[in-house]
């Protein structure tokens, strides 16, 4: 079976695509398709396409996971006991042999579509992708588009579900895999494969808590992959068709204040050297950590004005 793989440029997608290419190999995977992204130098950059008018949590927040993780990434030095090497981004093709295709947020571009159709995978996986599918590519899988979404569909379909869970004082949250059957603009109301329940817990930060629930993920897509190939599941099996609820946008200024009064921080050091010692296995230093935000005035600024307690 053959797969291509829809993600974003940021954390997440870099951890999920890594895991991926570890889990199932390299022969099934026949590309990866980049939103968020630009390349300049040989090397991928993350695009933050958030307008200065935003609050600047928000913009701490793609600012993190799009281009800080990876700054403290290319300064950390290389796990030495490693016995192949990590599959980043810039180095997927040189490295395992997987092309990766930029698409911006357009997935149905006419050159997106045309490489899509020349691949002829059975599958599109979905992960994390800011992209909205269309009719002329949602045609192309044989065995259909599978969704990753960050909450226990049907609650709080949209944007930033993991912030949505713990503002409500959602006891658990975690990923949905579900199918995607119906273009834009039905979002996120495809049928139901499976879901995973993780508990929230208290104090952590926000980034901790949404690298949990792609980390909570890999295992749902590993089954789905599997059930796929033995013919187990099927875009004609709708297991768990969902019922009306929320649909949830970019976060607002109360919506940050009441996550930072029920005590989970945006970002914080200890959160981020533990997700880079368990998802990269780098292990990063608070010189490092220093380092890399000097170039990010927002995140230092916020530091100062007590907006984000990011150093904890």
């Amino acid at each position: 079976m053959k797969i291509s793989i829809f993600t974003q440029y940021s954390l997440y997608g870099q951890f999920l695509v890594a895991e991926l290419v570890r889990l199932l190999g390299t022969e099934c995977i026949d590309r990866v398709y980049l939103s968020e992204a630009l390349l300049e130098d040989g090397h991928y950059h993350g695009v933050c396409q958030v307008a200065d008018r935003m609050l600047p949590e928000y913009r701490i927040l793609k600012n993190t996971e799009r281009k800080l993780i990876f700054d403290l990434i290319r300064a950390c030095e290389p796990n030495i006991n490693a016995t192949s090497p990590y599959p980043f981004f810039d180095s997927l093709y040189e490295n395992y042999g997987i092309p990766i295709a930029l698409t911006r947020r357009k997935p149905d571009a006419p050159e997106v579509v045309a490489q899509m159709a020349a691949d002829a995978s059975d599958v599109f996986l979905s992960l994390r992708y800011s992209g909205l599918f269309r009719e002329p590519s949602m045609a192309i899988p044989h065995l259909g588009l599978i969704n990753l979404h960050s909450s226990l569909l049907p609650r709080f379909r949209g944007l930033e579900n993991v912030l949505q869970a713990l503002i409500h004082q959602d006891t658990s949250y975690g990923p949905t895999l579900h199918w995607i059957l119906n273009p834009f603009p039905n979002l996120d109301n495809g049928p139901v494969i499976c879901q995973q329940p993780i508990p929230t817990e208290p104090g952590k930060s926000l980034v901790w808590h949404m690298f949990q629930l792609y980390r909570a993920s890999v295992p749902l897509i590993l089954k789905a992959v599997q059930d796929l190939e033995s013919g187990m599941l099927t875009k004609d099996i709708a297991p768990q068709p969902q019922e009306a609820f929320k649909t949830t946008s970019i976060p607002t200024a109360d919506e940050f204040a009441r996550l930072s009064a029920l005590g989970y921080p945006l970002v914080t050091y200890q959160d981020v050297a533990h997700i880079m010692e368990q998802a990269f296995h780098l292990s990063l230093t608070p010189a490092i950590w220093e380092s890399c935000l000097e170039r990010y005035p927002v995140l230092k600024t916020n530091l100062i004005s007590g907006i984000s307690p990011l150093l904890v």
